[in-house]
């Protein structure tokens, strides 16, 4: 009987004269599955976060019955990535979750749209994702925390981190590509891939997949919504499609697809510059898309995509207006330039890079700034001539490595040509470090510094080992800033990685250094000063240079000294290497 009863279908009779359709009833049975696959959800969910100790509701103690708050120091992206790792598992669900009444008041992620005026659903994954946008990757990228705090006096105000139009019209620009479905996926998809950094190993495949399939379903879109029979689009449409195809060429760069790069980059191009002199794109686009490509291109040492010769001559008026109202700032910052940097666009970028390391060294006063509307022109010369500066400068050490500079006779031999294309490639990463990271949780999205350390090392081999003892004295300067950068790299890196940072250009910098006469950080501080010199960049030389100098001296006196004496002697002396931290001392082998 029981077997039986187990196949029964139970059905609901309708009442007399209520006649449903097939449909009808289809989607009420629908509605059913649905509401009950999401309570199972909600129910598995809640038993997950009671497993969890970071999700269980705070305690209350005989002391204090408040609930627990986070430190009002913490930023909002520190609170963010802590959120975002405390529910990576949730990354490749498309399902909408039901909030609990139980969840904390900071765990509750409601929709974003709740009356569908956008043109895709904001389920609570893509919700987390606009506000790593909003709460982690805007405020990064316009608003600096070393830069920014020298010029508000230590205090600024996190409550309005947009400190610069540009940055508000960024936001909306970004909001406004979700009234778009093509747009709208392609802007999750290229954010989503920045979210992916941050995130543990194990998360990463899910998040980077789902980037993936939303680039995917964005470009199936772009094919569908282009023109087939030449004919042209509407400028509302022109400027969703300009939109779409750029946060597509943005998901390329953040996923590192140089193919897919190399197909919406001159795309992106082509549209840009139309819709530039068309006035159907505004300039902040441009802005955008070309700190995705000086990003590219430092990590993949490829071409420019943007000539940023046009660049300077679209924001010429723009810097005409803002530099008169700027703090005064004396004039060695382009006289002082060591003689070294021959080129002269190099000189050019050497000085807009001291020019803006002024401001930031110096407490400028709140009063010299200006009101507001000044200071959001400051900070936007801030952004654009530094963007300027370093796609030039890219394009210039390109040119220079392949030996297509024409316009100086200062390169006319290897040696002077590779010297100042070395020159060229460290201040684009000594440049980067002052203002374009994209620092979340301590992680630099947009870091490249291993890649440019790369390249700056095959170059400046190159550079020592092709100039001739005259050309290696007269750019003896030049050779030791470059090291040196290099060196800070290594120094840098072996905080984080010990031993394994390298020490190539530390035993290089000591080297000519100890040549030069300048192996001490009294002597070298003032050559690094004619060139770019931070000296609110940790860490900072004089903690490090001059023991990397005795370190390397007592490494090379000791391989020296097992050449020369017998190892038994070397074993039994207590004096060699007295007081380096690497010295070991080894009892003599009395067996022998």
């Amino acid at each position: 009987m029981t077997a039986k009863c187990s196949n029964i279908t139970i059905r609901f009779a309708l009442p007399d004269g209520i006649k449903v359709s097939v449909r009808e009833r289809e989607l009420e049975d629908a509605a059913r599955r649905s509401h009950a696959a999401r309570a199972a959800h909600a129910r598995r969910r809640q038993a997950r976060e009671r497993e969890a100790p970071s999700f269980q509701e705070p305690t209350q103690s005989n002391e204090s019955t408040q609930v627990e708050c986070a430190p009002e120091n913490h930023t909002p992206q520190d609170v963010l990535v802590k959120s975002l790792i405390s529910t990576t598992r949730e990354l490749d669900q498309a399902t909408t979750q039901v909030p609990v009444a139980t969840y904390q008041l900071s765990l509750l992620e409601g929709n974003s749209d709740p009356f569908g005026s956008f043109s895709i659903k904001i389920t609570p994954q893509i919700n987390r994702v606009l506000a790593f946008m909003r709460d982690a990757i805007y405020p990064s990228i316009y608003y600096h925390n070393k830069f920014m705090s020298k010029i508000n006096e230590g205090n600024p105000d996190r409550s309005n981190w947009i400190s610069a139009g540009i940055g508000v019209q960024a936001w909306e620009f970004a909001i406004e590509g979700l009234h778009s479905e093509g747009a709208s996926l392609a802007c999750i998809a290229s954010y989503l891939g920045n979210m992916a950094m941050l995130l543990p190993e194990r998360a990463r495949p899910n998040a980077n997949r789902l980037a993936l399939a939303l680039a995917t379903k964005s470009c199936s879109l772009l094919q569908k919504s282009l023109p087939t029979d030449g004919t042209s689009v509407n400028p509302a449409k022109a400027r969703v499609l300009i939109a779409q195809i750029y946060f597509l060429y943005r998901a390329s760069v953040v996923g590192e697809d140089r193919m897919s790069v190399a197909i919406y980059g001159p795309i992106l191009k082509r549209f840009l510059v139309e819709g530039i002199s068309q006035g159907l794109v505004d300039v902040v686009m441009l802005y955008q898309a070309a700190v995705d490509d000086i990003d590219f291109v430092s990590k993949f040492m490829c071409r420019p995509l943007f000539d940023y010769s046009w660049f300077g001559e679209i924001s010429s008026g723009f810097w005409a207006l803002a530099e008169p109202l700027l703090p005064l700032v004396g004039a060695e910052i382009s006289t002082g330039v060591h003689r070294n940097v021959e080129c002269k666009e190099l000189r050019d970028y050497f000085t807009t890079a001291r020019h803006m390391n002024t401001y930031a060294e110096h407490m400028i006063p709140e009063s010299a700034w200006g009101p507001t509307a000044q200071k959001r022109l400051a900070y936007s010369w801030f952004a654009t001539k530094s963007l300027w500066a370093l796609g030039s400068a890219l394009n210039l050490y390109l040119d220079l490595r392949d030996d297509r500079y024409t316009k100086s006779t200062s390169t006319a031999t290897s040696g002077q040509r590779l010297t100042q294309a070395a020159l060229t490639l460290g201040l684009v990463y000594y440049f980067r470090n002052m203002g374009h990271t994209t620092t979340i949780g301590s992680v630099d999205i947009r870091d490249c510094s291993a890649s440019l350390m790369h390249e700056l090392r095959a170059t400046i081999a190159q550079a020592l080992k092709m100039s001739t003892e005259k050309e290696l004295h007269t750019y003896a300067d030049a050779h030791l800033w470059v090291l040196f950068l290099g060196a800070f790299y290594e120094r840098r890196e072996w905080q984080r990685l010990g031993d394994a940072a390298g020490r190539w250009f530390r035993q290089k910098l000591v080297e000519k250094a100890l040549q030069s006469n300048k192996a001490t950080w009294a002597y070298l501080q003032p050559v690094l000063g004619r060139f770019f010199y931070m000296e609110w960049e940790n860490p900072h030389g004089s903690t490090w240079f001059d023991d990397t100098v005795i370190e390397i001296m007592g490494d090379q006196y000791r391989h020296l000294q097992s050449k020369l004496m017998p190892a038994d002697f070397l074993h039994s002396s207590k004096t060699v290497g007295h007081g380096n931290p690497h010295y070991h001392y080894h009892p003599p082998n009395i067996s022998t």
